[in-house]
């Protein structure tokens, strides 16, 4: 029986060769780890690039998708209103903020006034006295992200 054990090829009886194999397998095992740390690490730093992208563009689309203009201005004296009729032919709703000047200082102010897209909307804005007939107040209108519209009106 013993003579028969010597016979037998052995497995591991060639070591150089058992060492490239195991260099082999452990260089491959590296290979492999590296691979997937680098590729998570790009797949996190793209999903982060991405949000970051999207949160600073989707403002300046919406700024594209706003359109507005000033339909007619109109000031009555009498009560020291300015009218100002807004159209909204955007896509999106947008709000506004009116100012009214006289010589390049403020005479009025209203904020905050929200107009649905497709709609006119009628802005009262009253105007700080004394406005002599024959000036001109320069009409104002900005929506929050920006866009602005100027309209001049006369008083009588």
């Amino acid at each position: 029986m013993i003579a028969m054990k010597k016979n037998r090829p052995r497995v591991f009886s060639n070591r150089k060769a058992v060492s490239v194999v195991v260099a082999s397998v452990i260089l491959c095992a590296v290979v492999v780890t590296i691979g997937g740390m680098v590729w998570g690490f790009s797949l996190n730093s793209s999903s982060v690039m991405q949000r970051n992208y999207f949160n600073e563009v989707l403002p300046r689309v919406d700024k594209t998708r706003e359109r507005f203009m000033i339909e007619n201005v109109n000031f009555n004296n009498a009560t020291s209103k300015l009218r100002v009729w807004v159209y909204n032919y955007g896509q999106i709703d947008i709000n506004v903020t009116t100012h009214v000047y006289l010589n390049g200082t403020i005479k009025g102010q209203l904020t905050g006034q929200a107009i649905t897209r497709g709609t006119v909307k009628q802005l009262d804005v009253t105007v700080q006295q004394p406005v002599y007939p024959g000036v001109n107040l320069i009409v104002r209108v900005a929506t929050e992200r920006g866009s602005v519209e100027y309209e001049s009106c006369g008083v009588s």
